[in-house]
């Protein structure tokens, strides 16, 4: 395909980016960007833009590769991409649930590391069997889920799983790291480190976000990513007295949904681990508990809750 260079002088940018969110594929290092770079962007730029854009690279560059995203930066970008996809998500009116959901995210936030976020569980009406979050404590549950789990142990696992990947930034660095290659000028640098004066988020920031959450909701945030939440999110959810021996019991619940593409997204595809490897890897972790004695399985009030939402 013949790239052109008119007015948009980052158009190739934004084919690999294009690329790269389609592919699932998480640039984390500084070698990679600068293979990328160097050998899919810049050969494709007319001399006089390539001039323009190449210190703007490597100064984006460095930011995905050596500086951290600031908390109040990474905040403001989660709240608005938070709104975006209530405005554009069928919400659901169930605010018993919802209440419910986020008492249980308050409780295993006690139990987990500390972060200046505060949690927001939301419930999506939709069939889809689906949990994300876009970061900065914003985590959204969709009723296709709670459908298909049978205990309040086993949606505390999903919850704790999301929760970690909050506590362990991995949306901020996701979104981080594709805004390197994507928008590459002083903007992108100064409102992502915190360095510069900001009078809110860039519209360009809040589409790649918004685009870099849709990607992760069905490709997750890589294998990884993925595996560390789920292990972190185990170990939240067990301090916080819930049942751990309930958590590989959501992953062979949802193996047993696998192969249904058009109602199972994040926990299943992509970069995800298989459902059945991660009840697996999660199992074998069990041993490091204490048998349960006393852990929250179920309780009355979540059975109530859900009752209308069994498949």
């Amino acid at each position: 395909m013949r790239l052109l260079c008119t007015r948009n002088a980052f158009a190739p940018l934004v084919v690999v980016l294009v690329i790269l969110s389609l592919t699932g594929c998480a640039p984390q290092d500084a070698a990679f960007l600068q293979n990328l770079l160097d050998k899919e962007v810049f050969p494709h730029l007319r001399p006089e833009m390539a001039q323009r854009v190449t210190p703007l690279a490597h100064r984006g560059l460095g930011l995905a590769a050596t500086s951290d995203v600031s908390l109040k930066r990474e905040q403001e970008l989660a709240d608005e991409n938070a709104g975006k996809w209530i405005v554009n998500s069928p919400m659901s009116s169930d605010k018993d649930l919802e209440n419910y959901l986020n008492y249980m995210a308050q409780r295993i936030a006690r139990a987990a590391d500390p972060t200046p976020f505060t949690y927001r569980v939301r419930l999506i009406n939709s069939s889809n069997v689906n949990a994300f979050t876009v970061g900065g404590g914003h985590i959204f549950v969709t009723t296709g889920l709670v459908g298909e789990l049978q205990t309040e142990a086993q949606m505390a696992m999903v919850l704790a799983h999301e929760m970690a990947h909050i506590t362990r930034r991995h949306v901020i660095r996701g979104i981080r790291d594709m805004t390197a290659i994507r928008a590459i000028g002083d903007t992108a640098y100064d409102y992502l480190s915190g360095k510069g004066h900001s009078s809110g988020v860039p519209p360009w920031l809040l589409e790649v976000a918004y685009q870099y959450t849709s990607n992760a909701m069905v490709n997750g945030y890589g294998r990884s990513a993925e595996e560390e939440a789920d292990l972190v999110g185990l170990s939240y959810m067990a301090t916080a007295g819930y049942d751990p021996f309930e958590a590989p019991k959501a992953f062979e619940q949802f193996a047993r949904l696998e192969g249904k593409v058009s109602s199972i997204q994040n926990f299943f595809h992509g970069n995800h681990p298989l459902a059945g490897q991660r009840a697996e890897y999660i199992r074998a972790m069990l041993p490091k508990f204490p048998p349960s004695t006393g852990g929250t399985r179920n309780t009355k009030k979540y059975i109530q809750l859900t009752a209308k939402y069994l498949v």
